[in-house]
């Protein structure tokens, strides 16, 4: 293994002394025990191992887009989102799940992010445009907005429902659904 530089050296030393002892400042960056494991979070969501030579770990994104960190908590492996160790460390407060104010996933700082409801969440998610779980952009998706303003329009000139439904390859009851409403209701 290589020998670690001498700042590298001195940073690891003064986290290890300073285990159970509370945060620790260290190059403008407070860095605090995370559950009073081997790691270490900074307010500048950056976290670190003091297992073995110690070193940063490596942030993965999740499908989701969020970043995360592989932890070793006793023997078990556990993948953890590096906004809800940031919030449990520097965001006061309580509640169910963490919120990104600005919307972006990636920014993990301690003022930009809040606790709050699951409810309190979706409803930011779609008040700023974060979510947009429905027409051509859910993931079942298999027609766009023109496919159904045209069903719409053949069905409005007199064709029938299953005659549409055979004209787009879709069925009599999606045909249905899309002129009363009940699918397709924004497009």
């Amino acid at each position: 293994m290589k020998p670690l530089r001498p700042h590298q050296q001195a940073a690891l030393d003064l986290l290890r002394r300073s285990i159970g002892t509370g945060d620790v400042r260290l190059d403008g960056e407070t860095w605090s025990q995370y559950r009073g494991s081997r790691y270490w979070v900074s307010d500048q969501a950056r976290v670190y191992s003091t297992i073995r030579a110690g070193r940063l770990l490596k942030q993965t994104l999740t499908p989701q887009g969020y970043p995360y960190v592989s932890l070793m908590i006793g023997d078990v492996p556990v993948k953890t989102t590096v906004h809800r160790m940031v919030a449990e460390l520097f965001v006061p407060g309580a509640g169910m799940t963490v919120n990104h104010k600005d919307g972006d996933k990636t920014n993990n700082l301690p003022r930009n992010l809040e606790w709050c409801s699951f409810s309190e969440n979706n409803a930011h998610a779609h008040d700023h445009g974060l979510v947009r779980n429905f027409g051509s952009d859910h993931y079942a998706a298999k027609l766009n907005e023109a496919t159904v303003k045209a069903v719409r329009e053949m069905v409005a000139s007199g064709f029938l429902h299953r005659e549409a439904a055979v004209a787009f390859g879709i069925t009599r009851k999606h045909v249905t659904k899309i002129v009363s409403g009940g699918a397709w209701r924004r497009a």
